[in-house]
């Protein structure tokens, strides 16, 4: 049977791996993941890595947070699958189901931290609807302290006033009004004086001298007015029509007679206010042309442009010409160096020949070193800065390290240290040789030993 799990809840789960011969525990060939799936969809919702736990082979947790932010949704069936490989064997296993619930039936026997008498389980409500505050109105309510508040349901005292507020004008018996109420009503319906009645007739007069007493014409002298609108032949209703009809003659004068195809010629004076821009687009298509870096190519720029490419393209767009591979292969390199390029696979080749001479009978060890650029040996003098360094293989310990060496003579080209710390037979030694060429920092390293002989 699936586990319920409340929204919102942290889920946890766990996996072990094995090996596929023996079945014993055994670590993953990497970190086997898990795969949440909701429902019949085949669309994993989310997904993860396992974590191993510390000292235990082949055992992993995992967890993640049922939440709508990851796509979890209440009362919805979920799967939580696990896959890893062990020895190059894929494994794959259902480790969890659940069923995402945000609503728990329980009898109520705490509001907020407020016990409740009760045979049922136990649940302290913290949350109405994933609210908290409202939890906490809710045990104000009801346990005894009272909730104030306009948008909050009334408490018995609020409803006690009320009533008594309606005794007051209705009576003890809720349905009569008090004799002093009627008593009231009475006065306003029989006041002759400044209230309702005589309040209607100054009404009643007040629209007689608008309408006339029949309620319908306006008085003589309200027509008479209107009358003299109507005739005014001065500066109102006629005149204002005059002036309006000079103002559109004038208008017409500046507009051609008559639309050619429905249209209207115009002339462009100015774009946005802008007199420049609206000359420099008359020379853009009046065919004197427009010439700047700011403004449209025309169409001398784009054939010079496409000269130019058919040289490199042989004119057919796709293959490099003759003309365009010649000026590849004329290029120089000295702008083309950068790293896992063909132009820095094309540099000159630095590197150095180095010779290791150790006698019984001598005190001391000699280097010498011809470095050479591609396959010539560099000159005398091409060479400043020649250092030489020497490592043990055996621990990578230093036996003497950046010690300056010399030509041996200006026209052999080759430079020489002699040492006095001896290299032990037996043991291979790195040479570690640099200088700078070309202005150039190089380096080279060589292998060299002595066989320990009995």
């Amino acid at each position: 049977m699936s586990e319920f799990i409340k929204k919102t809840d942290t889920v946890r789960f766990g996996v072990t791996t094995h090996n596929p011969s023996g079945g014993a525990l055994k670590t993953a060939d990497e970190a086997p993941r898990w795969r949440v799936f909701e429902e019949a969809s085949d669309t994993s919702i989310l997904d993860g890595l396992f974590t191993v736990r510390t000292g235990y082979d082949g055992t992993y947790r995992g967890t993640f947070d049922a939440t709508i932010v990851n796509g979890f949704s209440s009362n919805s069936y979920y799967e939580i699958h696990a896959s890893g490989k062990v020895d190059g064997i894929v494994g794959r296993a259902i480790i969890k189901t659940f069923v995402l619930d945000d609503i728990y039936n329980a009898n109520m026997v705490e509001i907020s931290g407020s016990k409740l008498a009760g045979t049922y389980v136990d649940a302290n409500v913290q949350l109405i609807s994933d609210d908290a505050t409202a939890a906490s109105n809710l045990e104000l309510q009801y346990d005894g302290t009272g909730l104030t508040g306009a948008t909050f349901p009334s408490n018995q005292a609020d409803l006690d006033t009320a009533q008594a507020d309606l005794d007051i004008v209705t009576g003890a018996d809720g349905v009569n009004l008090l004799s002093g109420t009627q008593t009231s009503i009475d006065a306003i319906e029989t006041d002759t004086g400044t209230t309702i009645p005589a309040t209607i007739t100054t009404a009643q007069n007040d629209l007689d001298i608008i309408t006339g007493a029949d309620g319908a014409n306006l008085l003589s002298a309200t027509q008479t007015q209107v009358n003299d609108i109507l005739t005014d032949t001065g500066t109102t209703i006629p005149g204002t029509i005059t002036t309006l009809q000079s103002d559109t003659d004038d208008i017409q004068t500046r507009l051609p007679a008559a639309l050619v195809g429905g249209l209207m010629s115009s002339d462009v004076t100015a774009i946005s206010t802008d007199t420049t821009a609206a000359n420099n687009l008359e020379l853009q298509y009046d065919g004197t042309g427009l010439t700047g870096a700011t403004f449209p190519s025309n169409q001398a720029d784009l054939d010079t442009a496409q000269n130019d490419l058919d040289i490199i393209t042989d004119s057919d767009g796709v293959v490099v010409g003759d003309a365009g591979v010649d000026k590849v292969w004329d290029e120089a390199t000295a702008g083309h160096v950068s790293a896992d390029t063909f132009g820095a696979a094309l540099q000159p080749v630095y590197y150095a020949n180095i010779k290791y001479v150790k006698d019984a009978g001598n005190a001391s060890d000699e280097y010498a070193a011809c470095w050479y650029k591609d396959a010539t040996p560099v000159e005398s003098g091409s060479l400043t800065n020649p250092a030489i360094s020497v490592y043990n293989t055996n621990g990578g310990a230093s036996l003497f390290t950046n010690q300056t060496m010399d030509y041996a003579s200006t026209a052999l080209g080759v430079v020489r240290y002699d040492s006095t710390l001896l290299t032990p037979s037996g043991e291979p030694f790195v040479v570690h040789v640099s200088g700078v060429i070309d202005s150039v920092s190089r380096t080279w390293k060589q292998i060299v030993g002595l066989d320990d002989i009995f």
